[in-house]
C-alpha cells in the first residue's frame, strides 16, 4: 500500500515501524477481503500529488529499517511542501476553469511552446532565511543558491546532450509572475532540435536541478553503506557494495529521467496538470524499471 506515514522523532522509529507493521498487516487484510489490491489504481493514481510521490517509498524503507532514508525523505518533503501545494493549487485551477467557463485561468505562459526552468530554491520553506543570509555574504548559502538555480542542460554533462541531440535555445522569455524572494524571474525556452526527442530532451533537463539530482542521490548513501558491510571478507564487501552503486546509480538516473521527461510531455500538452500527472507517472515507470535493475543485478 502506498499508505503515507509520518514520523517526527527519530528516536521512536523502530517503535513506530512496528506500529506500521501490525497496521499494514490488518490494511492488507482488509483490502483482501474487500477485494482491492494493494496496488490498487487508486493508490497508484495518488501519487501524481507530490508529497504523496515524495513519500510514497516510506513504508519499504521503514519495513527495511532505513530511517535514516526516511528522516531525510520526510526533512526534503517538508521543505518542498509550499512549491509542492502551489503545483497541486494550480492544477486545480487549470481543471476548474475547464468546468466552469466563468472563471479564469493563468497559465504563466504558453506551456505548448515553451519550458520555463527550475529552481530547488523557489518558493521552498526556509527561502527567507536562504537569501538573506546569501545578501549578507554568507559563502555557503551563495553556494546553495548557485546549484539550486542551476539546471542540468547547464553542465557539462547537459552541454553533452545538447550537442548529441542537436538542441539550440530558439527563443526566451522573462516570466514576470515566477520569480525568487529576492526578485530575479524565471525565464521560459524555446528549442529548436533535429533529432527526434531533442525538444523533449531540452524541456526535460530545464525541469532537473543539480540539487534535485544531488538529494536523490543523497538518499542512496545509506543503502551504499548497508549492502557494503555484507559479507565475510572485503572482497565480498566490495562485491556486495559495487552492485548497490550500479543498482543506485541506476535509481537516479531511472527516476529523475523519468520524472522530468515523463513531466515535460504533460506540461506541452496539457499544461500545469499535465506537469503534475507526467511527473507522477514518471516517477512511477522508474521506479518499476529502476527494480527490474536491481532484480537482474541481485
Amino acid at each position: 500500500m502506498n499508505n503515507q506515514i509520518y514520523y517526527l522523532n527519530t528516536d521512536k522509529f523502530p517503535a513506530i515501524a512496528n506500529d506500521y507493521s501490525e497496521a499494514k498487516t490488518r490494511a492488507e487484510k482488509i483490502t483482501k477481503q474487500k477485494g482491492i489490491g494493494t496496488d490498487n489504481s487508486v493508490f497508484t493514481a495518488l501519487e501524481v500529488i507530490p508529497t504523496v510521490r515524495r513519500t510514497a517509498s516510506i513504508p519499504d524503507k521503514i519495513d527495511k529499517g532505513d530511517y535514516l532514508t526516511t528522516a531525510g525523505i520526510l526533512a526534503y518533503t517538508a521543505v518542498n511542501a509550499r512549491e509542492d501545494l502551489n503545483d497541486v493549487i494550480s492544477a486545480g485551477k487549470q481543471i476548474r476553469s475547464k468546468l466552469d467557463p466563468t472563471y479564469h485561468y493563468d497559465q504563466l505562459y504558453d506551456r505548448k511552446n515553451y519550458q520555463h526552468e527550475f529552481s530547488a530554491t523557489r518558493n521552498v520553506i526556509g527561502e527567507e532565511a536562504l537569501y538573506k543570509a546569501r545578501a549578507n555574504g554568507n559563502f555557503f548559502a551563495e553556494k546553495i543558491v548557485e546549484i539550486g538555480n542551476t539546471t542540468v542542460d547547464n553542465t557539462k554533462f547537459g552541454q553533452f546532450v545538447k550537442k548529441t541531440f542537436k538542441i539550440s535555445e530558439d527563443d526566451v522569455h522573462k516570466i514576470d509572475k515566477i520569480k525568487n524572494i529576492d526578485g530575479s524571474h524565471a525565464y521560459a525556452y524555446k528549442f529548436k532540435s533535429s533529432v527526434l526527442g531533442g525538444k523533449t530532451v531540452a524541456r526535460a533537463m530545464k525541469r532537473t536541478t543539480v540539487a534535485g539530482v544531488a538529494v536523490i542521490g543523497l538518499f542512496e548513501l545509506p543503502k551504499i553503506a548497508k549492502e557494503t558491510m555484507k559479507g565475510d571478507n572485503f572482497f565480498e564487501h566490495v562485491e556486495s557494495g559495487a552492485k548497490q552503486v550500479v543498482i543506485s546509480a541506476g535509481n537516479v538516473v531511472m527516476t529523475t529521467a523519468g520524472i522530468a521527461i515523463c513531466g515535460a510531455i504533460g506540461a506541452k500538452h496539457l499544461g500545469a496538470t499535465g506537469s503534475l500527472i507526467g511527473m507522477g507517472v514518471g516517477a512511477i515507470a522508474g521506479t518499476k524499471l529502476s527494480n527490474q535493475l536491481q532484480s537482474a543485478i541481485a
